[in-house]
């Protein structure tokens, strides 16, 4: 028989001692360093001795018992012994344990005998259990916040607080003010009906006094046309965003009355035909948009340059796609486009409709089968008032640009084309680089490039404006940055992705602001009456005040028609005219270089000039 060791003699001598007690001690030897003797009288259920393990009846709370198998507390049955070692707790926790310890002492007599192996369980009486107060079983402690912490929680909220459209002041107009107060009265669903009443009252007073005609019909189709796409793109966009119905009437207002809106009288077409396509564009009928804009074109070459902006687009989408897929959508769109284009010159300039013509005339030998063909006779009493509408079209529309007048214009105006090339070379080449760098992409939704198109047709747009001596050019970069500047505080298009950049849609609603309030040198000319200057000068003045932009800038319209109601007319002819087309087309440069920085920082922010997706890779390998 193996000898004993010392400590386990101690720890058998101790427990002859206590022989009879109840309650052992946990202090022994035996109880911390042994597995035997004890230990196996105790895992007994009829064993005399009564394992500390076994008081399940003990009353008081239960305690929390750190293991050392995490760092955690985990939940275990209270001990009525004095020497546990309770954990300190912090000063936020520390009364709820002390006063659940403040409970009575429970005598010995309340606890039952153990139970031999010929008691019933049946026969002994059932214990009064006693009620535990409910305690939370979560594990960390509530630290105090420090000055520091509350000073970051107190700017996170000073900084949420400016960014909200609804809440801080600095995005306060009053066209707002008036949205609210048509709310409190309870006509809140009726603001978009009542903002085009009051459009619909400025626009007839501009046609009266300041156009100087009369309303017809052709030109209230015009501008029913024009309300119409703009009330579209605003509800698509804020849906698409999230906005409120507040912020959607106030960006249908923003470009309604904006000078832009009110002071283009021959413009407004080639507007709404591009504003459409760009609608459809962001839902992805990419064909129904190509179609439509390339179809306009037969009517009105005003806006080729922003189909020019759309066709890269469609062409930067194929990229994006990848394979099979974008080189059958690029092809499409290019069959489609040219279709549309070449519409004009099929049927006002080649035999094809003289042909058809003639195939159902009356003297058609079909004719004797008239029973048998009831069609003929139908289409051909048709044919007059067809062939009329088709001359009223060819009329109506203008040949189509060629590739050998384009040509012939680039080299009449050698300095003009070489720098309008060059200034729209850098937005076209990260167009295409950033639909590189993200593809491939499915067909099913837009490329991440719409979101800066608007932005896009503004930088492509402003070259075509600086090296032209057409005043009304000056709607070309002007019409995607009102449109831009729209939804103040979330941007629209083109603009969704400054916060991340850091300068803040706000930067685009007042560069927005600016050239609007300084292109009216161009739409209003300085030869205009007095009755029109007044008025234009108003409307401009309202309409600044209206969105709540700084007064500054109405001052200084207001000081400029001042000074050509003083100013002598040949000195305005000779020196101020020319100071101010330098001024304005000084803003429009520098708006250029803006600009581009805005797309660099936008195609960076969707990762298209990153290199994102190329170091992705070189990791996955």
């Amino acid at each position: 028989m193996p000898r004993k060791s010392y400590e386990q003699h101690l720890a058998e001598k101790a427990a002859m001692r206590r022989r009879g007690s109840v309650i052992e001690s946990e202090t022994d030897a035996e109880s911390l360093f042994s597995n035997t003797t004890c230990q196996s009288q105790l895992s007994s259920s009829t064993s005399p001795y009564l394992s500390p393990h076994q008081h399940r009846y003990l009353p008081g709370p239960s305690k929390f018992a750190r293991t050392l198998s995490s760092n955690s507390y985990s939940f275990s049955v209270s001990s009525p012994y004095p020497y546990r070692r309770e954990r300190s707790n912090s000063p936020g926790t520390s009364t709820q344990y002390r006063n659940q310890e403040n409970i009575q002492n429970v005598g010995f007599s309340s606890f039952p005998p153990p139970l031999s192996d010929n008691t019933n369980p049946s026969d002994t009486e059932p214990i009064p259990t006693h009620r535990r107060p409910s305690q939370s079983t979560a594990t960390h402690l509530t630290v105090p916040q420090t000055d520091r912490e509350i000073a970051r929680k107190k700017r996170h909220e000073q900084r949420k607080l400016s960014k909200s459209t609804l809440l801080s002041s600095k995005y306060d107009s009053p066209i707002r003010r008036s949205i609210r107060y048509l709310t409190t009265v309870g006509l809140h669903q009726h603001t978009t009906f009542i903002s085009l009443i009051f459009y619909v009252l400025i626009k007839l007073l501009v046609m009266r006094f300041i156009e100087g005609r009369e309303l017809d019909w052709v030109k209230g189709r015009e501008e029913v046309m024009w309300g119409a796409v703009i009330y579209e793109w605003v509800k698509r966009e804020g849906e698409k965003g999230g906005r409120s119905l507040r912020s959607q009437v106030i960006a249908l207002l923003t470009i309604l009355l904006s000078p832009l809106s009110l002071f283009v009288d021959k413009k407004v077409v080639p507007m709404s035909m591009t504003i459409r396509p760009l609608t459809l564009l962001s839902s992805t009928e990419d064909y129904a948009s190509v179609f439509y804009l390339f179809l306009s074109l037969t009517i009105n070459q005003f806006h080729a340059i922003w189909a020019m902006t759309f066709g890269l687009y469609v062409i930067g989408r194929g990229i994006w796609i990848g394979g099979f897929e974008g080189s059958k959508y690029a092809f499409l769109s290019f069959i489609i486009g040219a279709t549309a284009l070449g519409s004009r010159y099929s049927i006002c300039e080649s035999n094809f409709f003289n042909y058809i013509y003639k195939q159902i005339t009356f003297d058609h030998p079909a004719m004797k089968y008239s029973t048998r063909l009831p069609t003929i006779p139908l289409l051909a009493s048709y044919t007059p008032t067809v062939q009329n509408q088709v001359n009223e079209y060819c009329k109506a529309t203008v040949p189509s640009l060629t590739i050998s007048s384009l040509v012939n214009q680039a080299i009449t105006h050698k300095i003009q084309s070489t720098l309008t090339i060059f200034s729209i070379m850098p937005p076209i080449t990260i167009l295409l680089y950033s639909n590189i760098s993200l593809r491939p992409g499915p067909s099913t939704r837009p490329s991440p490039t719409i979101s800066f198109l608007p932005l896009l047709l503004f930088l492509i747009s402003i070259p075509i404006y600086l090296f032209s001596n057409d005043p009304h050019d000056i709607i070309l970069p002007l019409m995607p940055l009102t449109l831009m500047m729209s939804f103040r505080g979330s941007a629209a298009r083109g603009s969704e992705r400054s916060s991340a950049s850091g300068g803040g849609e706000d930067e685009v609603w007042r560069t927005g602001v600016v050239l609007n309030a300084l292109s009216i040198i161009d739409l209003i000319p300085y030869q205009a009456s007095l009755t029109m200057s007044i008025l234009s000068t108003g409307l401009t003045v309202l309409w600044i005040t209206l969105i709540g932009a700084s007064p500054l800038i109405s001052i200084i319209v207001v000081l400029r028609q001042i000074s050509i109601m003083i100013i002598p007319s040949n000195v305005l002819v000779q020196y101020i005219n020319p100071l101010e087309q330098v001024v304005l087309k000084g803003a429009f440069a520098i708006g250029w270089f803006w600009g581009m920085k805005k797309l660099i920082e936008n195609a960076w922010a969707i990762g298209g000039l990153s290199g994102r997706k190329k170091k992705s890779r070189e990791k996955v390998r």
